[in-house]
């Protein structure tokens, strides 16, 4: 009686494995879809306000930098409102970029330039240019928007000795002004975290190469999503444009009235600098 009862449970135990390694074997891998929820669901935060640097390395011996203030939230709407305030140095002190989605996921976005005094919505051709020169693009600054794009998923790869799931990103409709045919998006299997971007235009040509360093540096004072080095490398224009998170806080109030195209044009340097020693940054001379 013994002996069969042990081979019964070893038999018991052998059909169990068998059934576990087989649910193993047949689980659904992840769509292209699936993998970019995941990216923007670790990535979401209630708010972000990040201080960053901004570096453009163009063909010869300049190097322009610029200081800029990224703020995030999600809004009343039910969509999520962001911003970036340029506030060093002082020649292009208060331009400001403004993003603000409804609950649709429809995106309207203003530029502010002190010298026109009223922010300017923009559309179209508009929404493609270049940010101050750098080589991000408007569109390039706006997190992620699933609904905007349908997703494929490609072969994965590795990414500096890292293992990447890499999606292609369409998007769903063609956008005036939209330079971009597709995206391949590479993302990592363990964290989500996003390390690298090929923007691609017609002809399959890649146009811009984006790569996200550092994630969770210890460097960078208090807490941001963000990458602490962001590298945008332009083949058209021989330039490369880097972003640098000197401080981050996450889940601080922001007013949404911070969020609209009239608080933009209101906010004078002096607010600014108020605003940033209220949440703990250092401020800095102007230049």
């Amino acid at each position: 009686m013994i002996p069969n009862l042990i081979r019964l449970l070893i038999l018991s135990s052998v059909i169990l494995s068998a059934v576990t390694l087989s649910a193993m074997h047949h689980k659904k891998p992840l769509t292209g879809a699936q993998i970019i929820d995941k990216y923007v669901e670790k990535q979401e935060v209630y708010s972000e306000l990040d201080y960053i640097k901004m570096s453009i390395i163009s063909p010869g011996p300049t190097v322009l930098e610029r200081r800029f203030l990224a703020v995030y939230k999600k809004n009343t709407e039910g969509g999520r409102s962001y911003l970036i305030r340029i506030i060093r140095p002082a020649d292009v002190e208060g331009v400001t970029l403004l993003a603000v989605e409804d609950k649709d996921k429809e995106i309207e976005q203003y530029l502010y330039l002190p010298d026109v005094g009223t922010p300017r919505r923009l559309r179209g051709q508009g929404q493609a240019g270049a940010f101050l020169g750098s080589d991000f693009s408007f569109q390039d600054l706006l997190r992620e928007t699933p609904s905007n794009f349908r997703y494929e998923r490609l072969e994965d790869v590795f990414v500096n000795g890292v293992g990447c799931y890499n999606v292609r990103a369409l998007a769903n409709s063609e956008e005036e002004g939209n330079p971009y045919q597709y995206r391949n998006m590479y993302i990592e299997k363990e964290g989500y975290d996003l390390l690298k971007i090929e923007y691609f235009g017609q002809a399959d040509k890649l146009m811009k190469t984006f790569n996200a360093f550092e994630y969770h540096s210890p460097k960078i004072k208090g807490v941001t999503t963000r990458p602490r080095r962001a590298v945008m490398e332009n083949n058209d224009k021989n330039s490369i444009t880097v972003f640098t998170v000197i401080e981050g806080r996450i889940d601080q109030e922001f007013s949404d009235d911070l969020f609209t195209p009239k608080s933009i044009a209101d906010w004078t340097p002096d607010e600014v600098d108020e605003f940033i020693y209220d949440y703990g940054f250092v401020v800095t001379p102007q230049n």
